[in-house]
């Protein structure tokens, strides 16, 4: 019995240690019982006991796992994600342009939550000129009509590729120092020499564009 004891006593402190995690607790322990032999009350009760302990224990577990999972905060604490959102990028209007930056469209909005936070802003779809006088094109994807300060969110369409049909690309990079609240996004462009007609992204409108926006602290 002051076997049984002592290791009932290791594992409620073994308990102790990881009641912060939310993974099933096993059984352990147990009497066993031989066919023929006395069964005591003290051991037979010590099972129970430790059955429910465990029953009880995986409850809690159980009922913490499915709250964790309901609010996002296993995955917002892990990774720093506190906010995101998608935006339909889809078909605007064809825009011609020169060697200077001018706006296709503005994507959408996104609220963002706190000022010092970090916006990761990524454009997934196809971008298109159809001719241009230039090596090629260039796009950029802004916030507030701003490009980013952390290095560049560029794609490029090269003379070679102009076309209806467009290019696939993804344009991926942060913004900082934005305060909270609203906030436009915005696709941009720009010849790299000369002039370029017809500049948009989504070309077809198989409205399949899209730009995610996730906000970590």
């Amino acid at each position: 019995m002051k076997i049984r004891q002592y290791g009932l006593r290791l594992l409620g402190i073994s308990a102790l240690m990881v009641s912060g995690s939310l993974y099933a607790g096993q059984v352990s322990g147990m009497t066993t019982f031989t066919p023929g032999t006395t069964a005591y009350a003290s051991e037979v009760n010590d099972n129970f006991t430790e059955h429910t302990n465990q029953i009880n224990d995986n409850d809690t577990r159980i009922t913490a796992n499915a709250t964790a999972i309901q609010n996002n905060t296993t995955a917002i604490a892990n990774s720093g994600l506190i906010k995101y959102a998608s935006l339909s990028a889809s078909c605007p209007a064809l825009v011609d342009v020169g060697t200077t930056y001018t706006k296709i469209a503005t994507i959408g909005s996104y609220s963002k939550a706190a000022d010092d936070t970090v916006l990761n802003v990524v454009f997934s779809g196809r971008i298109k000129a159809t001719s241009t006088t230039g090596a090629g094109v260039i796009f950029e994807l802004r916030v507030d009509d701003t490009a980013t300060t952390v290095g560049r969110i560029r794609g490029i369409v090269k003379a070679t590729e102009v076309g209806s049909s467009g290019v696939a690309a993804t344009m991926e990079g942060f913004f900082t120092n934005l305060s909270a609240g609203s906030h436009t996004v915005s696709m941009w462009a720009r010849s790299s020499s000369g002039s370029a007609i017809g500049t948009q992204y989504d070309p077809g409108c198989w409205q399949s564009d899209s730009v995610i926006i996730k906000e970590f602290k």
